[in-house]
């Protein structure tokens, strides 16, 4: 009889254990953190907004646009395409005087091409590209233009991934829509 209220003490100790620990991992799996419970703001990881975008091994129209955007507009038109605001120049550690020499003062000396001191937003929230009624028109309007220092530098299907990213971004694309001649 003794071994047998032994047995139920054990099995009974290890049921209360058991039931310990579940609560202890309930208890740390449903507590929130100390800056939630605290007020606080919980920080969220800094984006680095000059990042090159990732592609995907066989990408898309539109993620081959993204990129292209990021590679050759980003520098003027800003990574979201708001245009050369003060607030995007401020996101280059150096040099963030575009106009300076050596840079884009259009002055013989410089190193750089000249950039006009207003540069267009080009992406809004209510549709940009007011000038271009159809994708054709803003294509043909980039490779004759673009980029600055070497218009019509890229090849057709660079400037149709381009102009499929832009018209996607002021919501003038269709779903899935790929553009070309």
């Amino acid at each position: 009889m003794q071994k047998i209220a032994q047995k139920h003490k054990l099995w009974l100790g290890l049921i209360f254990a058991g039931l310990l620990a579940l609560a202890g991992s309930f208890i740390l799996l449903t507590r929130k953190p100390a800056s939630i419970e605290a007020g606080l703001p919980t920080p969220l990881p800094t984006l680095d907004r000059l990042a090159e975008p990732p592609l995907s091994q066989n990408p898309t129209q539109l993620e081959w646009g993204r990129h292209l955007f990021w590679l050759n507009c980003m520098p003027c038109h800003g990574e979201r395409g708001q245009g050369l605001t003060e607030e995007f120049r401020a996101l280059y550690i150096e040099d963030q005087d575009c106009w300076a020499r050596g840079c884009h003062g259009g002055r013989v000396e410089d190193q750089g091409f000249p950039i006009p001191r207003s540069v267009p937003a080009i992406i809004s929230a209510t549709g940009g590209l007011p000038p271009f009624g159809t994708a054709e028109q803003l294509f043909e309007y980039l490779r004759a233009t673009h980029p600055p220092q070497h218009p019509g530098y890229l090849p057709d299907d660079e400037y149709w991934a381009l102009t499929a990213y832009l018209m996607d971004q002021n919501h003038r694309l269709q779903p899935a829509q790929v553009l070309g001649p």
